[in-house]
């Protein structure tokens, strides 16, 4: 695929696929100003989905005005093979969004009283037992917002696989006597963010010291009556008697 720049841009690509054998998606841009020099993306993530049996692999790449850049998407594997002895067909679900930059921070620019509270601050820092309901339940539905620049002051640095991202995470502490069961989901725009959710536990015993350990990942990207064209996704988390 060709790409003609005319406006600075952010280019989010995600591809999920089922997961047998060593199958894997790979991608690369090229910008054909610097003799195909390979792009390294500005942020990547792999995860799986809670039955494990579906990965999504997420990029994000800077794109620059006047530049011309080739993408290339690569499939990576050996046919999958029913009990009979047949091939079996590999379905990819591919979503790709360019978005203008100017026209971004325009979008997630909010005035000086925005109608959402602001993400960062109304999320609850802890949920523990007195923060229950009579029928032992929490519940939190509520639209926030992040606005840009004011809110990105917290966006720290990570090293993955030798690349350095940049995340800006809220924490939120679960506290509680008893088991639980837990359901959280975020919807957002797609070409404007990407969120990702996780539940670790913090494990600790006698002879070691505590550790956190991520027990349930996200599921993927689920979109909104199956549209792709459709910016809103959402994505869940689910995890019984934890």
């Amino acid at each position: 695929m060709d790409l003609t720049v005319i406006e600075d841009s952010l280019l989010h690509l995600s591809f999920l696929h089922h997961v047998y054998g060593n199958n894997d998606l790979r991608v690369m841009l090229s910008d054909t100003w610097m003799l195909g020099q390979e792009v390294a993306p500005q942020a990547t993530q792999k995860f799986l989905d809670i039955e494990n049996d579906r990965q999504e692999t997420d990029l994000t790449y800077t794109l620059s005005k006047g530049r011309h850049y080739t993408l290339t998407v690569f499939y990576l594997g050996t046919p999958e093979f029913s009990d009979d002895g047949t091939v079996k067909c590999s379905l990819y679900d591919a979503t790709l969004s360019i978005a203008h930059v100017p026209d971004l921070v325009q979008e997630t620019r909010c005035s000086e009283k925005p109608h959402a509270e602001c993400f960062l601050t109304t999320l609850p820092h802890e949920i523990n037992d007195r923060d229950l309901d009579g029928d032992g339940n929490y519940n939190f539905d509520q639209i926030l917002r992040l606005s840009s620049p004011s809110d990105f002051q917290g966006v720290t640095k990570r090293n993955i696989s030798g690349t350095i991202q940049e995340a800006l995470t809220k924490v939120i502490a679960i506290t509680l006597s008893d088991n639980f069961d837990i359901r959280a989901s975020i919807e957002f725009e797609y070409d404007l963010a990407l969120f990702t959710v996780r539940l670790t536990e913090d494990i600790t015993n006698d002879e070691t010291s505590p550790d956190s350990v991520s027990s349930h990942l996200q599921s993927p990207l689920v979109f909104k009556g199956n549209d792709d064209h459709y910016k809103s996704v959402e994505r869940e988390l689910v995890a019984d008697n934890v």
